[in-house]
């Protein structure tokens, strides 16, 4: 084809191929992330401390970006194809053809890159199944994008073989995101989680604001009202719900106890572990059950002198009598 003859691309064709590149890009990270995410969440790992909880941030963004973005992907992939059928010279114009081999390019440098990690970690015996199934993960996904654009790139193009492909491919990704909903519960599940959250956000709050006081008055405050009436703590903090004050009792002249009412138990979600910010506050055990829970604390005198730490003693009480658990540290 003479020059003079070649196709002009117009401003509809850069949108469509660019926003179909970028998207296709999106679609792919967030494919990858989800996988990814399933086999955290099937195949654990031992030196994880944050169980579900950090399984569901990058699941839901996934999901999110899968449900908006895939369907763009699609639409402008069915735009192009129209565009092709109607005017087939548009199969020729530079920016397909560069934006195509671009991406045929970073598929090939991902596939190559997987298989050297992969060989690479076979060599040296650090071979996991949860290693194995991620590499595994990106190479499919490379791959698949690959072979999709290498047929694609082919003249005359093979139309209804890309159409089976996409949709099988879009028919995986559709199981995917739906078992991805039952990972990561219902929105309803997830708001009554955050104001769990926020209910142990609120008693390392109120913690702290009794410390302060212990550390200015060498006394234990008598309420909590006390410290709102002082003014110079910080106000209080209060049930999300029905907005009244948590359960503040003084056990001894350095013993308090802090409680709460709680709608579900986070010890499966973080494996009976603590180490996480929200639920390792100061080294102690924010795990609770649903209902009443109970968290005891201790000051000591050493708290005044200069230099020193506060060093809590907590202990897990429920009101269905469980055991306590008795954690010691000095910071």
């Amino acid at each position: 084809m003479d020059i003079a003859q070649r196709p002009k691309t117009t401003a509809k064709d850069f949108f469509l191929h660019l926003f179909s590149i970028v998207a296709l890009y999106l679609s792919a990270g967030a494919l990858i992330t989800l996988l990814f995410q399933y086999v955290n969440h099937f195949f654990p790992d031992v030196l994880n401390d944050y169980g579900q909880r950090a399984i569901n941030v990058p699941l839901r963004f996934a999901i999110s970006t899968l449900i908006v973005v895939f369907p763009l992907y699609l639409w402008s992939r069915f735009e192009l194809g129209k565009q092709f059928v109607s005017n087939p010279e548009k199969l020729g114009i530079a920016i397909r053809k560069w934006l195509t081999y671009f991406t045929l390019f970073v598929a090939s440098l991902i596939i190559v890159g997987d298989l050297i990690a992969i060989l690479n970690s076979f060599l040296s015996g650090e071979l996991t199944v949860r290693f194995i199934l991620k590499a595994l993960s990106m190479l499919s996904v490379a791959g698949l994008i690959f072979a999709y654009y290498l047929l694609d790139i082919k003249e005359p193009r093979p139309a209804t073989l890309l159409k089976q492909y996409g949709v099988v491919v879009s028919s995986v990704i559709g199981v995917l995101v739906i078992g991805a909903f039952f990972l990561v519960g219902s929105p309803a599940k997830q708001r009554i989680i955050q104001k769990d959250d926020l209910r142990v956000s609120n008693l390392q709050s109120i913690q702290n604001q009794v410390e302060q006081y212990w550390f200015a008055n060498n006394v234990l405050p008598e309420t909590l009202s006390v410290i709102e009436e002082a003014g110079i703590y910080g106000l209080v903090a209060r049930e999300p719900e029905t907005n009244e004050p948590y359960i503040y009792r003084i056990v001894d002249d350095h013993n308090y106890r802090l409680c709460a009412t709680f709608s579900l138990s986070n010890k499966e979600e973080m494996n009976g572990k603590v180490s996480s910010p929200m639920y390792g506050y100061y080294g102690m055990s924010w795990l609770h059950d649903a209902g009443e829970t109970c968290f005891d604390l201790k000051v000591q005198d050493a708290l005044g002198q200069v230099g020193e730490k506060p060093v809590f003693v907590p202990t897990l009480s429920t009101s269905s009598n469980t055991p306590t658990v008795d954690k010691k540290r000095g910071l």
